[in-house]
């Protein structure tokens, strides 16, 4: 009997962890690496990753751009779109390049605009490249 309820109680468990919201199936984690720069001193690389989402589209509005870093074994993603919505038609993120040992340049195109973007490993931000 201890067996049966056991069991049951497994099976509701299970049941509950799962889940039919659609929106969990709507993420997506980049999938190519567009380029992976070393850093002057070769201990980091910034890499430019490039996913599109679901419902793809000649302009390429479902593309994405992230940038991560790669460090030995350990790996990080930043969380924020490059792309900011635009999608390939419009412009897009175009490269990366470190300006020293500790900020890399994102190069891009919004609406037929430069629009690049410093990351600074130090204080861990963005902001815009003069």
């Amino acid at each position: 009997m201890k067996a049966f309820v056991y069991i049951a109680l497994m099976c509701i468990l299970a049941s509950s962890c799962s889940s039919d919201d659609k929106r969990e199936s709507d993420v997506k984690f980049p999938t190519h690496i567009v380029v992976s720069v070393p850093s002057p001193d070769s201990t980091v690389a910034a890499v430019l990753y490039h996913w599109k989402i679901a419902g793809d589209d000649l302009l390429g509005a479902n593309d994405r751009w992230s940038l991560g870093f790669v460090r030995g074994e350990t790996k990080w993603h930043i969380e924020r779109e490059l792309g900011e919505g635009h999608g390939t038609y419009e412009g897009g993120v175009l490269d990366i390049e470190w300006v020293d040992g500790h900020r890399v340049k994102v190069i891009r195109r919004l609406d037929d605009q430069d629009a690049n973007l410093l990351f600074d490993l130090r204080s861990n931000e963005f902001s815009p490249a003069e």
